[in-house]
């Protein structure tokens, strides 16, 4: 499934633009999953990591990495940019896969990523790269910032610069210091006034490197401000409350790429889209209306749900029990009537084990008889209920009340805990 939807949001995107930002995302999830990662740090803690790639002109996420194991620090154990490296290495490669125009694009990306053996690997490609890069991460000493504040001997607006033919590493003191890593300007500088403590206005010069990665990082950042209901924007995130990691990555997590393309496109089509909310709103009613492209929708409510045959209908079907006693699937015949929506312990289990004759937990269902109002495995416990019920109905009837009293009794004892019941009221009724 994500294979798949990777498919289609790389061949949505035939032509990208210049301006590509390039950042992590977190899908949120606290269950069991393979590649959970936690980071306290993060708005998300704990779920899933994967690094996207967003086209800044049109805000269109056209790619995305997902940390699935493949990559691992001993299979880039020997590569000079490591594991980071090498995913932004995969979205440069489907990116020159997916047209011959697309050489020549500029990648943003923060210092998780960033490195020395990173930009002389995406300049091999045919491509550009500006971030914000580490001390670490091959930066020479002559651009090297070693104090973190504005200092006397390092004073705001000192600036340092390492090149090789048109890759330039900078070293900056602005409010704190800062090393950048550019390709694609070379060696430009700008001077802009900037306000002191003091409320005075003063020039500084600073690369033309930081204010193009000051405008156009962040792109993953606005797709995500756009999924989460913020700034102005109509949520699209599910938020689907499941155990099951298949359905919260492979199709809440999906649902949320694929929505938020679909306004991309909307608004590059018709740049006169403003209301994020109506637009959410027109699309849900064209689709559900079945008027979008021809689309035909069958509408079912819970009560129109039609459930294969199941083994214990067909028996019922042989042994010619009557229609009203088929298995049925409770929370849709009886939700309305029992109040029940999930599954319960099965009748027939707990009458054998008030016998003696069942060891171990009664299991629980969801199928089981409309007519008689009670829960039974499919199959062989349906069967048998019905069977005795029609034999020794008297023998069925003094089980259940007998295993109902004691369900009761213990509701009171919890209820006595609690304080909400008598304990001389529960001796009473026992």
């Amino acid at each position: 499934m994500i294979t798949l939807v990777q498919g289609i949001l790389q061949n949505g995107m035939r032509r990208l633009y210049r301006h590509q930002s390039l950042d992590e995302r977190r899908v949120p999830f606290k269950g069991r999953a393979p590649q959970i990662r936690r980071n306290p740090s993060k708005p998300i803690r704990i779920g899933w990591t994967m690094t996207a790639a967003v086209d800044m002109f049109t805000k269109y996420l056209w790619t995305f990495h997902l940390e699935d194991g493949s990559l691992t620090a001993e299979n880039c154990k020997s590569l000079p940019y490591k594991m980071r490296g090498q995913q932004v290495v995969q979205q440069v490669e489907d990116a020159l896969r997916m047209s011959r125009y697309n050489k020549g694009i500029c990648l943003y990306i923060d210092r998780l990523y960033s490195s020395v053996a990173l930009a002389r690997k995406i300049t091999e490609l045919g491509c550009y790269m500006t971030g914000t890069i580490d001390k670490n991460r091959g930066v020479p000493s002559i651009a090297s910032i070693s104090s973190k504040k504005p200092t006397t001997a390092c004073p705001r607006g000192t600036i340092k610069v390492a090149f090789c033919g048109n890759m330039h590493v900078w070293g900056f003191m602005d409010n704190s210091s800062c090393h950048i890593i550019d390709t694609f300007l070379g060696g430009k500088t700008e001077s802009r006034d900037s306000k002191l403590r003091d409320g005075t206005m003063k020039s500084f010069t600073f690369p033309c490197a930081k204010f193009l990665f000051n405008s156009f990082m962040g792109g993953c950042d606005q797709v995500d401000q756009m999924t989460a209901n913020r700034k102005g924007w109509c949520t699209t995130t599910m938020n689907i409350i499941t155990k099951k990691w298949t359905i919260r990555l492979g199709f809440d997590a999906m649902f949320d790429l694929i929505h938020g393309n679909c306004w991309a496109i909307a608004r590059m089509l018709d740049p006169r889209l403003e209301n994020h909310t109506k637009w959410i709103l027109a699309a849900a009613d064209s689709f559900l209306r079945g008027t979008h492209a021809g689309i035909q929708c069958q509408r079912r409510t819970r009560n129109s749900v039609d459930f294969p045959v199941t083994p214990s209908k067909r028996i019922c079907q042989v042994h010619r029990l009557s229609s009203p006693h088929n298995p049925e699937h409770m929370s849709v015949k009886i939700n309305q009537t029992m109040g029940r929506s999930r599954g319960k312990n099965c009748a027939w289990c707990l009458i054998l084990k008030s016998k003696g004759q069942l060891n171990g937990r009664v299991g629980e269902t969801v199928l089981g008889c409309a007519t008689c109002r009670e829960y039974l495995h499919d199959g062989k416990c349906h069967i048998d209920y019905h069977r005795s019920l029609e034999n020794d109905p008297q023998s069925v009837v003094v089980h259940r009340r007998k295993i109902l009293s004691v369900t009761d009794g213990r509701t009171k004892l919890g209820q006595a805990v609690r304080g909400m019941v008598s304990v001389r009221e529960i001796s009473m009724d026992t």
